[in-house]
């Protein structure tokens, strides 16, 4: 073999061109490959970094007898029923996400931050790096405050002091203790993952409300205990929970493995990247395939010889593949080190939200795929040139001469390979198509409102100093006044919950005049959010009927409140909502306004049944100041307004302050994602394909130079010789094209779950790409044709 390899090595060197063309396709092709790998094995194959990982699973209320959701968040009653059942359980823990702010003598600080059971570090097998975390006391109401560090805010704020254990810092003007630090590189799954302390959560027990939805439950399996056994169980466990509670009719209990909530909305968008890639990569075997099958025709007097003098077909063979395999190997290095620079550029590019990020790299697992990957692609490109090559013709072989060229041989197998090549890139081209015209359908929805020119920035107002309504009330108010004196603001306001944001907050309501719900089924509920009265205009949602909320519409005043246009269809179909009333927390509210719909989870999700009530009526703690530029540019606002935050109370910080067309491009980030690195790809496709029809073609018209000659020396025009070299490569590229249509429809119904409003067969988009790869195929075949038509017939008969 090492014999072969030395041969193979001067056998490459004596074709330098052709050489270097293979080792830049396959180091293309290969280095993809490892690139889009890293994301496979980094994001769905890795374990996730928690101990026992697959025992680890979320535990939901399932509420779809409800017609509500089979993911829904518990309740801190929920946590101390679920906790209780040891027998399916090792441990059960609960978390939530809040803001921080600290004000421990240095700078007053927002940060995000985590409220976690103890039982919450249990689950995951998380110890102190520093320190301890929380034990089973600090769940008690009445037990110190205390708190855990990140390894970063540990460093970044406290310098990495080892003696900060024991220290005490305040969190929302209230006293922690500091009793532990976790360890560099922790990253919390699904709830508050960017999380920089965390906080006990604490609960009675004998009083937790189960109206109170604000939990997410983490439950690790006792050993030897399956899913299938744990679901079970639970479901006994709804069945006894529906027979005590009210709250829980019509309710049970849901398992999902932690991995599935984790990686389960990004797999199809990276199996769609992963195949799109593997077609790349055959492409590129194809087109390598295509050079090495030109060469070999050339090696027909060596193939000869070295029959003649004894050798097996078996021997040339393995000759052959250990060029192919060495071509193989250099590609292989060289896409190496292109996947090393691309996963850098990925993982910087990449789409935020996306899950388990820190773990794509060029790791042992993804280099063994790609030492795997170059071995079968040296035998995939390298196998059918020598089957080709090494059936020798002695007679025709030693014939030939000082010319060496075996004539028209391999010359089926090279259209073979175009035809293949051409109905993969088709494949591509459709694929990335359909993504563009999702892409098109997913911008093009109407938001409800207008997000041009408007900054967001959160404010927490901490429970310690702002714990009754009136405190909150005279808080916004001020704030209120100081905002709409802020310099180049056309319009600022308030809400509780920004669309888009990720949040959300809901509630149940009675309406008057109708029978009182005896099931939670039949209980009318609403997404809410609390404004102040200059929100509508500020974000430019549409009134439809009635008027806004005004600053009349206080805390005194009768109660007011504006619905969308979805809350009035589900809850009077047929009748006019404007004027109704219903009841929230026994106190009444009169329907002033209907507004338009907006779509505040994304663009591709259905609006919700929304319900705005003014602050000064129903003041919530925490929110988000929204101001509207007058000059075009949110982001020269940012100073303004947290000069007028600070001077209404500054030790409230701002924090999260960005622009909504950000919020609005993060929504669609995705899919954007998705549809420009499919784009690449089926560009890269494209263009290997069209490589390859050019190199065939060109072969065949220097191949068929002496009968082109004789052609127009009987009286073939250049009109004729050019349809004859211009229908020769089209019908290879049509045949592909045909091949490839049915390739795409496949595709397009594997495609459908990052699909958004097209179909996945879309006649149009397959119309378009086979036209675009038709006038593609028609440009590299221009080239050959010219040179054909350009053939000197008394030049060409000598040579013959």
């Amino acid at each position: 073999m090492f014999s072969d390899l030395r041969f193979g090595a001067r056998m490459l060197a004596r074709t330098p061109a052709t050489t270097v063309a293979a080792i830049l396709v396959l180091a293309l092709g290969i280095g993809a490959n490892t690139t889009i790998f890293s994301v496979v094995h980094g994001v769905l194959l890795r374990q996730l970094p928690y101990n026992d990982p697959d025992r680890i699973v979320m535990v939901w209320q399932d509420l779809r007898k409800r017609g509500g959701p089979s993911d829904e968040w518990a309740t801190p009653g929920h946590y101390v029923d679920w906790r209780a059942e040891t027998s399916v359980f090792e441990s059960l823990g609960v978390a939530l996400g809040t803001a921080a702010i600290l004000t421990d003598g240095g700078e007053v600080e927002q940060v995000p931050a985590g409220i976690v059971s103890p039982s919450y570090f249990d689950v995951l097998g998380v110890k102190g790096a520093l320190g301890r975390v929380f034990t089973p006391g600090e769940e008690d109401p009445n037990a110190p405050r205390t708190v855990v560090l990140s390894d970063a805010l540990w460093k970044r704020r406290y310098g990495g002091a080892r003696d900060v254990i024991g220290r005490t810092i305040r969190i929302n003007d209230t006293v922690h203790e500091i009793v532990g630090v976790l360890p560099p590189g922790f990253q919390p799954p699904i709830v508050a993952p960017r999380a920089q302390l965390w906080q006990a959560f604490r609960v009675n027990p004998a009083s937790a409300s189960r109206g109170a939805i604000i939990l997410r439950a983490f439950g690790k399996l006792r050993p030897g205990v399956t899913l299938e056994q744990a679901a079970a169980h639970m479901d006994q466990v709804a069945a006894r929970l529906e027979r005590l509670h009210q709250d829980d009719r019509d309710a049970g209990i849901r398992l999902e493995p932690l991995y599935e909530r984790i990686v389960g909305a990004a797999r199809p968008a990276i199996l769609v990247l992963a195949a799109a890639v593997g077609l790349v990569l055959l492409i590129a075997c194809a087109n390598v395939a295509n050079l090495l099958l030109a060469r070999a025709s050339g090696r027909g007097r060596e193939m000869a010889v070295r029959t003649a003098l004894g050798a097996r077909r078996s021997r040339l063979i393995r000759q052959l593949l250990a060029e192919s395999l060495l071509l193989a190997a250099i590609g292989g290095a060289l896409g190496t080190l292109l996947a090393m620079w691309g996963v850098g550029a990925l993982v910087a590019a990449s789409p935020a939200g996306t899950p388990r990020i820190d773990a794509i790299g060029v790791n042992g697992a993804v280099l063994a795929f790609t030492v795997g990957m170059t071995v079968v692609t040296g035998i995939l490109f390298g196998l059918a040139p020598a089957l080709h090559a090494s059936r020798a013709d002695l007679t025709s072989g030693l014939r030939e001469g000082a010319r060496g060229q075996a004539g028209g041989g391999g010359r089926k197998l090279r259209r073979v390979l175009v035809v293949a090549e051409t109905a993969l890139a088709l494949v591509l081209l459709a694929g990335a198509g359909l993504l563009l015209r999702s892409f098109v359908q997913l911008q093009a929805v109407d938001r409800g409102f207008d997000s041009a020119n408007v900054l967001v920035g959160n404010v927490n107002a901490p429970r310690a100093r702002f714990d009754n309504a009136d405190k909150i009330i005279a808080l916004y108010d001020r704030f209120v006044e100081r905002l709409r004196a802020v310099p180049g603001a056309e319009s600022t306001a308030l809400v509780s919950v920004l669309p888009l944001s990720g949040a959300d907050s809901d509630f149940a309501f009675l309406i008057e005049g109708r029978p009182k719900p005896t099931t939670p089924a039949e209980q009318p509920t609403a997404w809410y959010r609390i404004v102040s009265s200059d929100y509508f205009r500020t974000m430019r949602i549409r009134i439809v009927r009635g008027r806004a909320l005004s600053d009349q519409d206080g805390n005194s005043a009768p109660g007011a409140v504006v619905i969308n246009e979805s809350l009035a269809r589900k809850y009077w179909p047929n009748e006019e909502a404007l004027g109704r009333r219903i009841s929230v927390d026994d106190r009444t509210f009169t329907i002033a306004g209907i507004v338009a719909d907006i779509r505040h989870r994304g663009p591709d999700r259905p609006p919700d049944e929304e319900l705005y009530v003014h602050y000064r009526q129903y003041p919530e703690r925490g929110t988000v100041i929204v101001a509207r530029s007058a000059s075009g540019n949110p982001a020269s606002l940012a100073p303004a307004i947290r000069e007028a935050v600070r001077a209404v109370d500054p030790a409230l910080p701002v924090a999260n302050v960005t622009t909504m067309e950000r919020l609005e491009a993060d929504a669609v980030s995705q899919p954007r994602f998705v549809m420009q690195l499919v784009g690449l790809f089926a560009a890269v496709a494209l263009a290997l394909a069209l490589v390859g029809v050019y190199g065939v073609l060109s072969y065949a018209v220097a191949q068929r130079t002496s009968e082109i000659g004789v052609r127009m020396a009987l009286g073939a025009t250049r009109g004729d010789v050019l349809r004859l070299v211009l229908v020769d490569g089209l019908r290879m590229v049509a045949v592909g094209a045909a091949i490839g249509v049915a390739g795409a429809a496949a595709a397009g119904r594997a495609m459908r779950a990052v699909l958004f409003g097209v179909d996945a067969v879309d006649l149009p988009t397959l119309a378009v790409t086979v036209a675009v790869l038709l006038a593609a195929a028609a440009l590299a075949c221009a080239a050959p044709a010219r040179r054909a038509i350009r053939i000197d017939p008394v030049e060409a008969l000598r040579y013959e």
